[in-house]
């Protein structure tokens, strides 16, 4: 099963790769830094449903993207004061819908802060949790 996984996170990023040029990444992030672009992230996008079979983002989820991107800049400073002070950071994301946010401040923390996270999400929403 394992090696399952890695072929399909090495294939969604070899896509991704070939498709998100410098040109196309900077005519998505418009002037922006944003912390994770769609090369570097295929397979969590393409996970989480923000990324096609072909490592596009659709029109439809660029503002999905952006949206949650924003977020973890927004916590930046606060998380990086934690993972200073802290070995493992803890964090609840109440209300987490579908939990985009969740994942990727997970995938932030083994990929791109190297810091553990755990994170829980909790929502009401019993058909979004499910």
């Amino acid at each position: 099963m394992e090696d399952r996984r890695t072929g399909w996170a090495a294939g969604i990023a070899e896509r991704a790769r070939a498709y998100w040029t410098p040109e196309r990444t900077e005519a998505l992030l418009e002037g922006k830094q944003l912390i994770l672009q769609p090369a570097q992230a295929a397979p969590l996008l393409r996970a989480i449903g923000l990324l096609d079979r072909d490592a596009k983002l659709s029109p439809a989820h660029v503002r999905k993207y952006r949206q949650i991107n924003h977020m973890v800049m927004l916590l930046g400073p606060a998380l990086a004061e934690l993972r200073a002070q802290h070995e493992k950071v803890y964090l609840l994301d109440a209300g987490c819908g579908r939990s985009y946010l969740s994942l990727l401040l997970a995938w932030c923390g083994r990929h791109v802060w190297q810091h553990p996270l755990e994170i829980l999400g909790v929502d009401r929403n019993a058909a979004v949790v499910e």
